[in-house]
């Protein structure tokens, strides 16, 4: 049989398959080769899990794969907002070709962080506890999609999951679903949401990038695309003169902001 894993627990794999849920455990030889299944694979099972189908992407924190697109979830206030976190995301995210969602929250408390950029540049909201309709704008973006939550502990990922569920008639309590209570969620679970599906992942307060340096110079959208009319192949946008670097020259021009140049050139120290 084939199916797909909604959660990892304690060695065991949660899988669905036609509208049934089935817990294994994965084969000696994939524990041995060091292939670990995770959320969101297509997997090949029987009384064990056999096999890991291809995957089309994946993500390392959170450790899902298969995603349709990745819903950053950012607040504006308390925690504090960070442009330089939320390129760290976009970063990692946009690295894997992976759609990108943002939503801004808590817009309520604090009104005066420029993130015009990011409304401009990406699927942006901006939703606050005291407008309703902020939430209602939610509605489509979770349908017939394989979507993952990401954000910080204490950003609003809980609200959002039940003002939509509101909003969509679900049956059941949507955070009772992914087993969240007063507290955050420790595991990476999927449910089924609105004829696609959630991923709901734990916040954490900070996140390791996992890719080169030369990886990273092109792992933004916009520096991927600009990046091929620098001078050299693998410009790094950093020690390159003005003029062989077309994203320091975008940067010179206001086209790229410099606030995200200089979140670049910090995460590129990171990554040495």
């Amino acid at each position: 049989m084939i199916g797909r894993v909604y959660q990892v627990i304690s060695g065991f794999y949660d899988i669905k398959c036609e509208d049934k849920f089935y817990r294994v455990r994965a084969i000696g030889n994939l524990r041995n080769l060091k292939l670990n299944p995770v959320v969101g694979d297509l997997v090949v099972f029987d009384e064990s899990l056999t096999k890991i189908e291809p995957r089309k992407n994946i993500l390392i924190r959170p450790k899902v794969a298969n995603i349709d697109q990745a819903i950053i979830v950012i607040s504006l206030d308390q925690p504090k907002f960070s442009s330089f976190l939320l390129d760290k995301f976009l970063s990692i995210i946009e690295f894997q070709k992976i759609k990108v969602v943002i939503i801004f929250t808590k817009a309520d408390l604090n009104t005066k962080e420029d993130i015009g950029y990011y409304l401009k540049t990406y699927q942006s909201y901006l939703t606050s506890l005291d407008d309703e309709n902020s939430y209602k704008k939610l509605n489509d973006i979770f349908e017939k999609k394989i979507s993952v939550l990401v954000g910080q502990s204490g950003v609003g990922k809980t609200t959002i999951l039940n003002k939509v569920s509101l909003n969509n008639f679900f049956t059941q309590n949507i955070s009772k679903a992914l087993g969240r209570g007063k507290h955050s969620t420790r595991v990476v679970k999927m449910i089924d949401f609105n004829n696609g599906q959630i991923i709901d992942t734990p916040g954490f307060s900070s996140i390791e990038i996992q890719m080169s340096q030369k990886d990273l110079s092109k792992s933004f959208e916009s520096f991927d695309k600009y990046s091929q009319r620098c001078k050299y192949r693998h410009c790094l946008h950093q020690n390159e003169r003005l003029e062989d670097c077309n994203i320091k020259q975008l940067v010179q021009s206001q086209e790229i902001p410099l606030f995200r140049y200089n979140n670049y050139l910090k995460l590129l120290d990171e990554v040495k």
